[in-house]
Order: structure tokens, then sequence, then C-alpha cells
């Protein structure tokens, strides 16, 4: 497994690179930042979310993802428990709570996720991962842009033109309806929706070249935040996981799941609704690094 993360991060640690060099010799500009802020929104993100579903239907796969859809739900209405419950405990208000309630709740799952979770529980995993990935987006734009951006109100026709939720909807109907897509489309989703994670950490890159290195990796608010997010989360959640079921890949993926580094797409939400982007791009990649043995030591826990 050790591999596959470390594979995997250094990956990301590319990809930001490449954003930052963009943003050295100037053409990361505020226009860039809006579109592949768009981009990454309305194209890449939904195409990964319709392509995810496309997978043979049979009963007991159905059984599998009503089981996850109940498992991620809860999931995630407990990770947002506990990500207010933190804020409370290290005094974090206004704008800074904010962010660590998305940074904590939202998590680079299907990326580092996909390879572990194929590799030691092959397509039954990917399945409840897909679910949880599923979840996971719709949550983040409907109550994760609430909070990202301090506004309280849903406004449900918004909720639904919205091109993430658009495309789980069709992509649970044509799952269920056992509805294929084209060929020529599914390719084209896919390299569509493998754009998600490049874009988004080159934004993240060029997000973060505004900090110092150095302060970045010894602030003590980085550290804490991702000791709190890789370590503690995890191990309280695979408690609690044991003590629900006995289902060893319901409580392994979920597992893994809790202790993913914070999502990409956080940092995109929170420079267009706080201007917080920079900061969050500093959550990101020192959890992300840090994520390349923190998850060796949760797996000890299972």
């Amino acid at each position: 497994m050790f591999t596959v993360v470390f594979y995997q991060t250094i990956s990301l640690i590319i990809y930001m690179l490449i954003g930052v060099i963009v943003k050295v010799k100037g053409y990361f500009t505020k226009q860039v930042n809006v579109f592949l802020g768009w981009f990454l929104t309305n194209i890449a993100l939904p195409s990964a979310i319709l392509r995810s579903f496309q997978m043979e239907y049979t009963a007991q796969i159905k059984k599998l993802m009503l089981t996850s859809l109940l498992y991620s739900i809860v999931f995630i209405i407990g990770t947002l428990g506990l990500s207010y419950l933190f804020c409370v405990i290290f005094k974090r208000k206004y704008v800074e709570r904010r962010m660590w309630v998305c940074c904590f709740t939202f998590s680079s799952i299907l990326f580092i996720g996909m390879p572990i979770v194929e590799a030691l529980y092959g397509e039954k995993g990917l399945i409840v991962l897909v679910i949880f990935n599923t979840v996971a987006n719709l949550v983040l734009f409907t109550i994760g842009i609430m909070i990202f951006s301090n506004r309280y109100h849903l406004k449900w026709k918004q909720v639904v033109r919205t091109p993430a939720i658009i495309a789980a909807l069709v992509g649970a109907t044509l799952f269920v309806w056992k509805i294929p897509i084209p060929n020529f489309m599914y390719n084209s989703l896919k390299y569509l929706g493998d754009m998600t994670v490049p874009l988004s950490m080159i934004l993240n890159g060029a997000l973060f070249y505004s900090s110092n290195i150095k302060k970045v990796f010894l602030d003590v608010d980085n550290l804490l935040f991702s000791f709190i997010r890789l370590i503690i989360f995890p191990i309280i959640i695979i408690v609690i996981m044991k003590f629900v079921t006995d289902n060893y890949l319901l409580i392994g993926i979920v597992a893994l799941i809790s202790g993913m580094p914070t999502g990409a797409l956080n940092a995109v939400f929170a420079e267009e609704y706080a201007q917080k982007g920079e900061k969050v791009s500093q959550y990101i990649t020192v959890s992300t690094i840090i994520s390349m043995f923190s998850l060796h030591i949760i797996m000890l826990f299972l």
C-alpha cells in the first residue's frame, strides 16, 4: 500500500509544482483562476460522476449500493458533527471555522482512494467508494457551498441545476434502468473526468505559491488540522464502525476515506466564496504529504 500511496502523492505534488511554475511565469491570472474553477465544477467533475455509475446492474450490486448509500449519509453527517466539535474545542470561529469544517468533511476520496481500494477490495470496494464519493459531492455542492459562503439558505432551483447534481441523478437513472453510455461518449467522459484532479491541484499550486513554504510546514494551525484530519478523525470513526457493523469491506473503506487528505476542490470553493484559497491550499498540501505516512498508521487499527 505504501508504494501506491507514495506514487499517487508524488503525482499530486507534480501537478501542484506545475501550478507554481505557471504562476511564476505570470500566466496564472485572475481570469484563468475563474475559468479553471468554472471548468472543474461544471465540466470535469460532473463527467467523472456520470461515468462512475456505468457499472453492471445486479441484485447484489444494488444491495451493496443501497447499504453504502445509508452508511455514506450517516458518515457525512457524523463527519460534519465532529468537525464542528473540534472547531469548538480548538476555538475556531467565523471564516476559520467554516474552512475547517469543509476541509475536514470533504476529502480526496477517489484519486488516492481508488487504487488502494481496488488493490485491497476489488470491484465491490470500488462500488462502495463511488457511492461515498457521489454523496460527498452532492453535499459539497449544497451544504458545503452554504458553509463556504456563510449563506444558510438553500435555493432548490439552483441546486437541481448544478451540473454535479444533474450528473449524479442522470448517472443513477441510467444505472437503475440498465442503460449503457455509448463507447465514444464514455471515453469522452473518462478523459474529461480524469482532468479533475490534475487541474484542481494545478490551481492549488498557483494559490499555494503566495505562501511562505517554510512557514507553511511549521505553521501550528496547518499541523494541528492535519493531525486531527489524518489521525484523530479516522481512529474515532473506525472505533464507531466496529461497534456498528462487522462488515470488513465497509469498515476498511470508511477507514481509508476518513484518513484521506483534504480534497483539492475545497481550495476552489474557498477562493470563490471566501477568498481563502491560499490558506486552504496549505491544508491540502500539508495533509497530502503527511497522508503518505499516516494512512499506514490508520490501517493498523483495522
